[in-house]
């Protein structure tokens, strides 16, 4: 695992205003009879804390930080994005042991890279690409009552470093 990566007041304010974006656009959407059904029921489950919209964007921006990779900081698409330019996903946890979440409709050729922590300071775990992840051995539900996704453990990820040099 690399140096984490803390966020100063000037690099915390565009991010911070992007997930608070994201998450007021996405209930908006709801009210307004716009938001599609989330038919994925690997990632349904209860409402997802409006912080966490937040932290996720702060999590994307201290990869394109470490990475030197443009950071697309997409709030309004209707369509699905890359997180990063041009390949990368980021997934986010709180957890410091937390593990890289795939679920089966990610794409193959993406590279996921998992980081954890909370604002201001984010610790980028690692990375792998999607067709490494979705080994069987990873195939589990994250809670008795959820269908199953594949939780890649910290062990598995390659170092962010690999990341800087493609």
């Amino acid at each position: 695992m690399s140096e984490p990566v803390v966020l100063n007041r000037a690099q915390l304010l565009y991010p911070c205003m992007v997930g608070a974006m994201r998450k007021a656009l996405h209930r908006l959407a709801a009210y307004e009879g716009q938001k599609k059904p989330n038919d994925n029921e690997q990632r349904s489950g209860p409402d997802i804390d409006p912080w966490n919209e937040v932290e996720s964007a702060c999590a994307e921006y201290s990869v394109s930080f470490k990475t030197h990779r443009h950071w697309l900081a997409d709030f309004s698409s209707k369509k699905k994005t890359v997180d990063i330019a041009p390949d990368i996903e980021v997934r986010f946890t709180k957890y410091a042991n937390g593990h890289l979440l795939i679920y089966d409709e990610d794409l193959d050729d993406c590279r996921y890279v998992l980081v954890t922590g909370a604002l201001p300071e984010y610790s980028i775990r690692g990375w792998l690409l999607g067709k490494d992840c979705k080994l069987v051995e990873y195939y589990a539900p994250l809670t008795p009552d959820r269908p199953p996704v594949f939780k890649v453990p910290q062990s598995a990820l390659r170092p962010i470093e690999e990341l800087i040099l493609l």
